[in-house]
């Protein structure tokens, strides 16, 4: 059983206090709340998110709190921020789009005698930094025990915040005796959201993290890296262009990746998928795996998408000599390359034989599903 104690994030001192259970997953709190939770009525119907298991139920929610009601005071952990990042399930960068009120942990959040405060924060996922948990979404939905920043004199953070986010999978005490999985900061907001700075570093708001995005990612622990390409891509899609998508071997390893480029306006792309043999458009179509051997970072800016140079280059670069492109795009595809607000594109890459030198490999099959792309950098 992990015991952990939690706290408010504010420079207000409460006199009242309480242990909360935070269990590991596969833990169950020693304890149960014993206060027997009222029917919720609150005022307004939450925003739907779920990603497998974590949902959201208090985005949108205002939750009436009695005056008479105490304020808990919660005090959490402080861990080193190189722990954090070698432990964290996730590090994300991304930015606060959405934040909740206070409210307390059972359904539809209505205050009760002895509930747990808590509030949620929805944030998009520019880049993943770490990621040992199977969350595929654009967005990441943090929660938090403790009252939130909208209830606060001086929140920390802001909607619109850009932050790294280190987080871990926990679960809280909800309702009569149950739990519920949550996404929450590794430590609190004030000390495991790192908020960017105009000069380029990311800062705790407790002031005891001071680091540049390049700093963040070299004290992230990398997987082992094989000396040749593995042929597995299980990294999130992205693009640019029209058309160019990449994913990489995974958002951890970052040290072999597959790419496509291919000329939209040269084919009638429409939602109808579209097949082309790649043996037939060698001057068109670009199918590559690149290889780094080790965290692409490690060799100079992210080269893909990217206006920053110098990029990161590749070890080596396999090339697509036979296999077919089935293709669609949901959207128009204008003339030029940078007009309008982009598209969507779903690429599955299926037998391609690849070259690099004498040597020759096979990947069966990968799809980059509902990539956004038509956009040009810059």
């Amino acid at each position: 059983m992990n015991q952990e104690n939690v706290s408010l994030f504010s420079a207000t001192r409460w006199v009242f206090a309480l242990v909360i259970l935070l269990a590991l997953p596969a833990c169950q709190p020693e304890t149960a709340l014993e206060t027997a939770v009222p029917t919720p009525t609150p005022s307004q119907q939450p925003i739907q998110w779920a990603e497998g298991p974590y949902y959201s139920d208090c985005l949108g929610r205002t939750v009436e709190i009695p005056e008479e009601a105490p304020i808990i005071e919660l005090s959490y952990s402080e861990t080193p921020i190189q722990t954090q990042l070698a432990e964290a399930d996730s590090v994300i960068l991304g930015t606060i789009v959405e934040m909740s009120h206070t409210c307390f942990n059972q359904n539809g959040g209505a205050y009760y005698p002895d509930g747990l405060p808590y509030f949620e924060m929805l944030m998009t996922v520019d880049e993943v930094l770490q990621q040992k948990l199977e969350l595929s979404r654009a967005e990441l939905l943090i929660t938090q025990v403790g009252y939130s920043p909208l209830d606060v004199a001086t929140p920390p953070l802001a909607l619109g915040d850009v932050v790294v986010a280190i987080v871990v999978d926990r679960e809280m005490a909800w309702g009569n005796g149950g739990t519920r999985a949550i996404l929450r900061p590794f430590d609190h907001i004030g000390h495991s959201l790192l908020l960017a700075q105009p000069d380029g570093t990311f800062t705790s708001a407790d002031g005891q993290t001071n680091l540049p995005l390049a700093d963040i990612r070299l004290q992230i622990p990398i997987e082992s890296n094989p000396a040749e390409p593995q042929l597995v891509y299980q990294g999130t899609a992205r693009g640019c262009g029209s058309i160019f998508v990449y994913k990489p071997n995974s958002d951890t390893a970052l040290s072999e990746f597959l790419t496509i480029s291919l000329p939209a306006t040269a084919f009638a792309l429409s939602e109808e998928p579209l097949t082309l043999a790649l043996a037939d458009y060698q001057d068109q179509i670009a199918v590559k795996i690149e290889f780094f051997g080790d965290r692409v970072y490690k060799f100079g800016e992210f080269p893909y998408c990217n206006d920053v140079a110098p990029v990161a280059a590749p070890q080596e670069v396999w090339v697509a000599e036979g296999g077919t492109l089935t293709v669609s795009v949901a959207g128009d595809v204008p003339e030029d390359a940078c007009a309008g607000d982009g598209f969507a594109t779903t690429i599955r890459l299926e037998n391609a034989t690849f070259r690099y030198g004498d040597q020759t490999v096979q990947l069966d099959e990968t799809i980059f599903e509902n990539v956004h792309v038509g956009w040009c950098v810059g």
